[in-house]
This record gives structure tokens, C-alpha cells and sequence, in this order.
């Protein structure tokens, strides 16, 4: 018989799937427990509520993003390449799935907003602990407010990452990707020129 976290977190991962596949409000409860192969009595004991659920792929989703994103930095060399890697990341993401699911974090932003606040404070979180994963690599090169520029870039990618799921091409996160080296390429040299200023 399977423990009681084998079946939480296969309804998790159920509810992940159906939720990046279709969305949050097209999915039924019931669904995702046949899907999990759980009965609906198991998914009320762990989730006594939809949203409660849904906090929980968030969390999972969440992990799961930003774990990868920190395993292709860190076999990355510099700063900018560090940087770069994110949207390499989220460009084999996108080719990975046929340019057609998107980040399942920026979907479920764009389909819950601000109606469940507990979930869009998590996904807000999400997205300045990758903020702050870019901006820490634009630090280490000297870049100064490196925070706002990385919030530009993080909103750039999923901008992108959205046109390429509606044009079903690559080319939005490759023209964003290219424009992101050129902030790179601007923003390293004047934090270099700026160090160099103050050691004068």
C-alpha cells in the first residue's frame, strides 16, 4: 500500500501536468485524483480546497524552475554567462515542448492574477527569487543597480517566452536573448569604467 506522501504527491504531480496542460480553471478535482490514481477522499484529507492544491503546485513548479535554472548558472564561468543561461534555459524549455505550454508559472499568473492572493504572493516570490538570481550574477561583474536591470530581463524573457508559445516559433526568446547581451554588454563595461573611476 502506498504511504500517504506517495499519494500527495502524486496528486501534486497530476495537478502540475493538468494545470500547465489546460489551466487552472478547466481542471476538475476529480479529475486530478483519478489522474494520480487517488481516490477523492485523499485528495480532501491533503488539499481541503482547490487553491489549497494549487499552492502547492506553485511551490512545486517553483522548485522545480528555479533548481534548473541554478544547475545551468553554475556550470557557467562569468557573470554574463550566468545570466545568459537563464535564457538558454528558457529557450530549450520552450523547444523542449513544441513552443506550445509556456512557463507553467507565468500561466498560472496570467490566469489567476490576483484572485487567490495566496497563490500570486508565492508566484511573486517565485519571480524575485529569479530576479534575484540574475541581478546577483550582473553583481558579480560590478554592475551597479543590477536589480532593476535584472527585473527588465526577467520581464523580458516571459514576454517572450509567451509570443514564442503563440507563434509557435523560437524566434521571440531568440530576439530576446540577443537584446539581452546587449544590456549585458552595456551594463559590464560601465560597471568596469565605474570601478576603474573609483580606484583612481
Amino acid at each position: 500500500m502506498p504511504h500517504a506522501t506517495d499519494t500527495r504527491e502524486r496528486l501534486i504531480e497530476s495537478a502540475s501536468e493538468l494545470f500547465w496542460e489546460r489551466g487552472y480553471a478547466a481542471v476538475g478535482l476529480a479529475e486530478i485524483a483519478a489522474s494520480a490514481g487517488a481516490r477523492q477522499g485523499s485528495l480532501y484529507h491533503f488539499f481541503p480546497a482547490k487553491d489549497d492544491l494549487l499552492l502547492a503546485v506553485i511551490d512545486r513548479q517553483s522548485a522545480l524552475i528555479l533548481g534548473a535554472i541554478d544547475a545551468a548558472m553554475s556550470g557557467r564561468t562569468d557573470g554574463r554567462e550566468r545570466v545568459m543561461a537563464v535564457a538558454d534555459f528558457y529557450r530549450g524549455f520552450m523547444e523542449r515542448t513544441g513552443c506550445g505550454l509556456g512557463c507553467p508559472m507565468s500561466n498560472l499568473s496570467g490566469e489567476i492574477g490576483d484572485s487567490v492572493p495566496r497563490a500570486a504572493a508565492r508566484i511573486a516570490a517565485f519571480y524575485a527569487a529569479l530576479v534575484g538570481r540574475i541581478a546577483g550574477a550582473m553583481e558579480s561583474q560590478g554592475v551597479f543597480e543590477a536589480d532593476q536591470q535584472a527585473a527588465a530581463i526577467v520581464a523580458m524573457l516571459q514576454g517572450a517566452v509567451l509570443q514564442t508559445r503563440v507563434s509557435k516559433t523560437l524566434g521571440p526568446i531568440d530576439s530576446a536573448r540577443v537584446a539581452m547581451g546587449v544590456i549585458l554588454d552595456v551594463a559590464m563595461p560601465a560597471a568596469e569604467r565605474e570601478l576603474s573611476v573609483q580606484g583612481a
